[in-house]
């Protein structure tokens, strides 16, 4: 398990909240203001038994490590996915084109610390996904990359909700209270309304007409931000994890440059969030959101599911580490509390 080193976060200032998240290759948060108001590639792996949904989160108390805990009743959780698709998001006509999700991202709300804080989770994740053919019919389930998914359905709400179940059954079926996807060609108009990004460059990138080297210090321009958060080089075992970390990064910067805005305002945000719907697909009311989330801070604690990248046959795969996922879930999604009577 990775968790990147928590800073002092300031409280967002009272321009507020949320166009929400959505990182390079997706949203981050999309900050709207409170006062504005008067599921390509093939699969690889077997074929496993038909998924059974078994529920949410495991109800009553649970044992884990020699201590008791209960699910945390004050966690919301949200879904952000961004998808391997140029152009804006079209509702496909048939049931398997639905793209990859190349950017999997939890945004976890405390509402009791009034605190938000994000988990990654690897494109090339292997759990059970469920297969369809292209008139939509259920073909099988099949444990394979968590990114394909979203592939089976129609690049719409259908995809996301499949993605979603995939997610949530991944996370040791924690329930996710809503879902919000973003097409790649989406990111540099985020990316330029906010005035650039800046980052120290992980890694020497040249696509997409970008060249960038690795070590130097830059503002990122939409363009530059479209090549740093979604290019990786196939043929390089592994890269898709590298590519994860430029993405974390990313939305890092991005979540600072957003808590220091102070030009943009309330209109301007409203006018980024209303460009990006062209490119976007969710199930959330993003004013009630707004509503929800506008005294809410980011805690700047990012996690990982953690795992093992290995070469799958053809393509690579991300093997969980199950006890780690397992510590991961109880520290974020639980809270300790007194054995049951009967112990």
């Amino acid at each position: 398990m990775k968790k990147n080193e928590t800073s002092s976060v300031k409280k967002l200032p009272v321009i507020v909240l949320v166009l929400l998240l959505i990182l390079a290759t997706v949203i981050v948060f999309l900050i709207v203001e409170k006062k504005r108001k008067g599921k390509s590639g093939s699969v690889s792996g077997k074929v496993t038994k038909e998924k059974v949904n078994t529920g949410k989160w495991q109800e009553g108390i649970i044992e884990y490590d020699g201590k008791y805990y209960k699910y945390n009743t004050n966690i919301k959780t949200y879904l952000f996915l961004g998808i391997d698709k140029s152009g804006k998001a079209v509702t496909q006509t048939t049931g398997a084109d639905g793209g990859q999700s190349d950017v999997i991202f939890l945004i976890v709300e405390n509402r009791q610390t009034k605190k938000m804080s994000m988990v990654a989770i690897n494109r090339n994740s292997m759990t059970d996904i469920d297969v369809y053919d292209i008139n939509d019919n259920y073909v099988d389930t099949i444990n394979a990359q968590i990114c394909l998914q979203h592939t089976y359905g129609d690049g719409g709400k259908i995809s996301c909700m499949r993605t979603e179940t995939a997610v949530s059954s991944l996370m040791d079926d924690i329930p996710i209270s809503g879902y919000y996807s973003m097409n790649l060609d989406g990111i540099p108009i985020l990316n330029d309304a906010l005035g650039g990004v800046e980052v120290n460059v992980l890694d020497d990138i040249d696509a997409f007409g970008v060249k960038l080297k690795k070590g130097e210090d830059l503002t990122l321009n939409g363009k530059q931000a479209y090549a740093y958060i979604r290019s990786r080089d196939v043929d390089e075992f592994n890269s898709a994890t590298e590519r994860l970390e430029r993405q974390k990064q990313y939305i890092e910067s991005m979540t600072k440059k957003i808590r220091s805005l102070n030009t943009i305002g309330a209109d301007g945000l409203m006018d980024l969030y209303n460009n990006l719907k062209d490119y976007s697909v969710t199930d959330m009311d993003m004013a009630s959101l707004v509503n929800e989330l506008q005294d809410y801070e980011f805690s700047g604690e990012m996690y990982t599911v953690p795992g093992q990248m290995v070469k799958g046959d053809p393509y690579e795969e991300f093997n969980i580490d199950e006890d780690g996922l397992k510590k991961l879930v109880i520290d974020i999604f639980y809270v300790e509390t007194e054995a049951p009577e009967n112990k």
